[in-house]
């Protein structure tokens, strides 16, 4: 297995200065599946990228020692920077019993087959400055080789549902979208398109959106959802107007997160997307990609549909 050392373990993430959040990252020296590595000493970097997708900076975050975590606030690590927008950092770990192999870890370099540092997650955390503990977090890792091409195998695509948007007087939910590559001359710009309904099934926005290598893009769903339709479909008790979102991108592997906000009460909830009928996929590999694909297609027509004017 040929792989640089900085890609064994790593985590993309988004900056979000423009939704005027803080972000925090947990990595930890432990194996999550407890019987495969010994804990031992991890250096832990940060790859920062400027909001067009330029490589920036590669920051030493230090050493994680044994049997033990590390919280990085990665948004006051970047002040110097003075990036205004939105934009991508990566968090990775590299195992100190590996680091001799290479005198740069940014190098690929030979490994054993097997050598397996999957689930290796790391906490992604988000919070308003001054919220006094108030903050929303979740874990994920992507893999060794992510939007890299592998002989054999149809290009990455995206099949997005979730029931998380959520719109208020107080909260809004917005979709971040992430796209990077552990291949450090990927170029390729992702095309991510999307159709949002409310709960009675009818649909009240269609759109698309392109995201250039190692770059963030944000939908703001209060801005794409038309205020009518947040008004028909206000619960009369709480306030809120639920609907679901299904979106696609065919040519690449893009990271979904889902945040709701509320500024006023310094809340913030994450969630990546997991589509419902990841349950109830074939085990095996080739009939999920098979029916992934197909229901790929038909939101496809469906949305294309929808952006030149026509469709239900």
């Amino acid at each position: 297995m040929r792989v640089a050392l900085l890609n064994l373990i790593s985590t993309p993430a988004a900056v979000l200065p423009t939704l005027g959040l803080e972000l925090a990252m947990g990595l930890s020296s432990e194996d999550p599946m407890v019987e495969r590595h010994p804990s031992e000493p991890y250096d832990a970097y940060l790859s920062v990228y400027a909001p067009d997708g330029t490589f920036a900076r590669r920051l030493a975050l230090g050493q994680i020692p044994p049997h033990r975590r590390g919280f990085f606030l990665v948004s006051k690590l970047l002040e110097p920077f003075g990036f205004q927008e939105n934009h991508l950092v990566v968090a990775h770990r590299v195992p100190r019993s590996l680091t001799g192999r290479s005198g740069d870890v940014a190098e690929p370099v030979e490994l054993p087959d097997g050598l397996d540092y999957g689930f290796f997650r790391a906490y992604v955390q988000y919070a308003y400055p001054g919220s006094g503990g108030a903050h929303g977090g979740l874990v994920y890792e992507i893999p060794h080789r992510f939007n890299e091409p592998l002989e054999g195998r149809p290009s990455p695509v995206v099949l997005t549902f979730t029931t998380k948007i959520v719109l208020s007087d107080v909260v809004s939910t917005s979709i971040v979208l992430i796209h990077c590559s552990t291949d450090p001359g990927y170029t390729a710009t992702a095309h991510y398109a999307y159709a949002i309904h409310a709960g009675d099934g009818s649909r009240v926005a269609v759109g698309q959106c392109a995201v250039p290598a190692f770059a963030v893009r944000v939908l703001d769903l209060r801005a794409l959802i038309p205020h009518d339709a947040v008004l028909q479909t206000r619960d009369p008790q709480d306030g809120l107007s639920h609907f679901c979102l299904y979106g696609i991108c065919e040519d690449a592997a893009v990271a979904v997160l889902v945040l709701n906000l509320a500024p006023a009460l310094n809340g913030v909830s994450i969630e990546h997307t997991h589509p419902t009928q990841g349950y109830l996929m074939p085990f095996v590999a080739e009939d999920r990609q098979r029916l992934k694909r197909q229901a790929v297609a038909a939101w496809r027509d469906l949305i294309q549909a929808a952006l030149n004017g026509g469709g239900g």
